[in-house]
C-alpha cells in the first residue's frame, strides 16, 4: 500500500550547515503538511466572499495588492485582482459553513498537493532573499503584512512577512531545487534546519 512521502526527507532532521560558530544567521523550517487554497470570487461577489472568510476563518482578506492578513493559524495573501491564497502551516479543513456560503459566489481550489510552505527567520534572512529575488526585503520597505510574488532561484513563488519571519510558498514539484539553493546560499551565514 502506498503512503504519502515528503519531497524533502532531509528537512525533517535537525542539522547545522556552514559557519559552525555562534547563532545561525538563518533558520529554515519546512512545513510539509501545510494547506493551501486559492480563492477566486466571482464578479460582483468579492465583498460578500471577504465577509464570509472573515466570519468563518477570523481573517479579513486584504483589499490591496502586496498585502497579507493573518491569525495564529492561517494567512490570507493577495495574489492578484480578485484572488487570494489562503495558507495554513498544518493540515486543516475550511469550516462547512464557509464552504456552503461560497457556493455560487467563488471558486475554491485546493492546491495543498501542489504547493509547500517554507519559513525563514534569523538576522540574515534579508541578505539570503536578496541573493535570489528582486524586492527589497528590508523591514522598512517590506514590513510585516507585506507580500510579493516573483522568481526566487528561477522558481515562481509567493513571499510574505509576518512577525519578523519570511514565508515562501513554492511549487512542490520544484521544492528540492529551491531547498538546495537556500541551503547553499546560507552557508556563509550559518544555517540551521529546524523541523516543524
Amino acid at each position: 500500500m502506498l503512503s504519502p512521502a515528503s519531497p524533502l526527507r532531509e528537512a525533517h532532521t535537525p542539522a547545522r550547515h556552514g559557519r559552525p560558530d555562534g547563532e545561525p544567521g538563518i533558520v529554515i523550517t519546512f512545513h510539509d503538511r501545510s494547506t493551501c487554497w486559492l480563492l477566486l470570487p466571482f464578479r460582483g461577489h468579492a465583498t460578500v466572499v471577504a465577509d464570509l472568510v472573515k466570519k468563518h476563518v477570523g481573517v479579513a482578506p486584504p483589499d490591496r495588492p502586496s498585502a497579507v492578513a493573518a491569525s495564529s493559524e492561517i494567512a490570507v495573501i493577495w495574489v492578484g485582482p480578485m484572488a487570494w491564497a489562503t495558507v495554513a502551516k498544518c493540515q486543516m479543513e475550511l469550516p462547512n459553513e464557509l464552504m456552503e456560503g461560497l457556493t455560487g459566489k467563488a471558486a475554491l481550489i485546493d492546491q495543498s498537493d501542489g504547493r509547500v510552505l517554507l519559513e525563514l527567520r534569523g538576522k540574515c534572512s534579508i541578505a539570503l532573499l536578496a541573493k535570489g529575488m528582486e524586492p527589497d526585503f528590508h523591514h522598512a520597505k517590506f514590513p510585516d503584512g507585506t507580500a510579493a510574488s516573483g522568481m526566487l532561484a528561477h522558481l515562481s513563488v509567493q513571499v510574505w512577512r509576518l512577525d519578523g519571519r519570511y514565508f515562501i510558498l513554492a511549487p512542490r514539484s520544484s521544492i528540492a531545487d529551491l531547498w538546495h539553493w537556500l541551503i547553499e546560499q546560507s552557508l556563509e551565514f550559518g544555517v540551521e534546519i529546524k523541523p516543524c
